[in-house]
Parts: C-alpha cells; sequence; structure tokens
C-alpha cells in the first residue's frame, strides 16, 4: 500500500479514514464481482457437464431408436409382404389380414411414439444450447468489466 500523506488539520483525520473505508469498499466490490465471476465459470463448467452427458445420452438414445426403427422397418417390411401372400390366399383371407393390419397399425403407433421421443430429445436439446449461449454471453459482459 502507498503511504498517505501526513494531514495537521483536524478534517485531514476523517478524510483518510474515508479514504480508507472508500479503498476497502472497492477491494470488497472487486472481490465480490472476481466472485460472482467464478461462480458463473463455475456454472458455466457445470452446464458444460451436463451439455456433454446429456449429448451423451442422447445418442444413446438415438443408437436405441434407430436400431428399434429399423426393427420397426424391417417388420413392416415383412408384413406388407404378409399381407400380400394373405390377399392372394382365398380361405384365411379375411381373418389374417385384419391381424396382418392390426400389427401393422400397431408398429406405425410405435414409429411415431419414438418419432416423438427424438423430437422431444432434440429440444431438450436445443434448450441446453440456449442455456450455455446466455452463460458465455454473460461471462463475456463479466470479462467486459
Amino acid at each position: 500500500m502507498g503511504a498517505f500523506p501526513q494531514v495537521n488539520c483536524a478534517t485531514g483525520g476523517t478524510a483518510k479514514a474515508q479514504l480508507a473505508e472508500e479503498k476497502e469498499a472497492f477491494e470488497q466490490e472487486k472481490k465480490s464481482e472476481e466472485w460472482g465471476l467464478k461462480g458463473l465459470k463455475k456454472k458455466l463448467r457445470a452446464s458444460e457437464d451436463t451439455l456433454a452427458e446429456e449429448r451423451r445420452k442422447w445418442r444413446m438414445a438415438c443408437e436405441r431408436d434407430n436400431k428399434q426403427m429399423f426393427a420397426v422397418r424391417t417388420k413392416i417390411t415383412n408384413l406388407k409382404v404378409r399381407v400380400e401372400e394373405l390377399k392372394k390366399s382365398e380361405s384365411d383371407y379375411k381373418d389374417k389380414y385384419e391381424e396382418a393390419k392390426s400389427h401393422c397399425e400397431h408398429v406405425e403407433v410405435l414409429q411415431v411414439e419414438l418419432s416423438q421421443q427424438i423430437i422431444t430429445k432434440d429440444k431438450d436439446l436445443a434448450g441446453k444450447d440456449v442455456e450455455i449461449a446466455s452463460f458465455d454471453v454473460a461471462c463475456a459482459r463479466r470479462k467486459k468489466i
């Protein structure tokens, strides 16, 4: 710390004390801003870690969903082939055709549900990207201050 000039008058001591108080207040505010920035950086790192984990989970879910979708598409194709075969046979035509049709509809419902799950996961991921972007902006503003 720099030395303060000696003041002999009565108001000099008050000014010196006031200056010391202002300096202390400034140092406290400076520490608060540094701690705030550290806190924001910690939140950013935590958000990035969370996003990385969410992305990993999302990729795993996508892989699982892709396998299920492939199985569903294969099943749909097989069922369509089966439907055509059943159309050719006259004896069991109506019963088996309705059964295959209901299976096909069930598979299509499953496909729609899986598609909705993927859309939901995409929205969640986009929300996390927005959250990280807002933390980046906040950190950038703090650095400018």
